[in-house]
């Protein structure tokens, strides 16, 4: 490889990398070199590399499904990283969302939402109570459980 197809390659990996955000990984994968191969090419040009966590994160990850997830108990999870109440993860229950953007504001740790049509993956406004208290919410499903007795 002559000097200019090294400026060249050189100016890419850089641009990629700072301009467009691109991992080393994404970045070998597109010249089809090893990452390796990369890193060294930022390391010469004294470009600081940024940690894993940051270019490996959200809709940078290779198994990124569009920040939706389903629990377990069936409840819908949205990948919310700027929100006060998100877990370790960076998700909020789906249906809190929906509850403080009706009400504009942010829902308090004690507050509960309940789902009218008991369906908890059915996350429409017009399904969703907001509750002050779980006090409140558990009386809201027994009064649902006399009315269908």
């Amino acid at each position: 490889m002559n000097i200019l197809d090294q400026i060249r390659k050189d100016e890419f990996i850089e641009n990629q990398y700072l301009e467009f955000g691109l991992s080393q990984h994404q970045i070998a994968k597109k010249m089809g070199v090893s990452q390796a191969t990369v890193w060294r090419c930022l390391k010469r040009l004294r470009v600081k590399c940024r940690p894993r966590a940051e270019t490996n994160s959200g809709s940078k990850n290779g198994r990124w499904k569009g920040g939706r997830r389903i629990t377990k108990d069936g409840y819908v999870l949205i990948w919310s990283p700027g929100h006060p109440f998100s877990d370790m993860d960076k998700y909020v229950l789906e249906h809190r969302l929906v509850v403080e953007k009706a009400i504009g504001r942010y829902l308090n740790k004690e507050e509960r939402v309940h789902h009218i049509n008991g369906k908890k993956s059915n996350n429409a406004p017009s399904n969703l109570v907001a509750c002050q208290d779980e006090k409140y919410h558990q009386l809201l499903h027994l009064r649902e459980r006399e009315l269908y007795i």
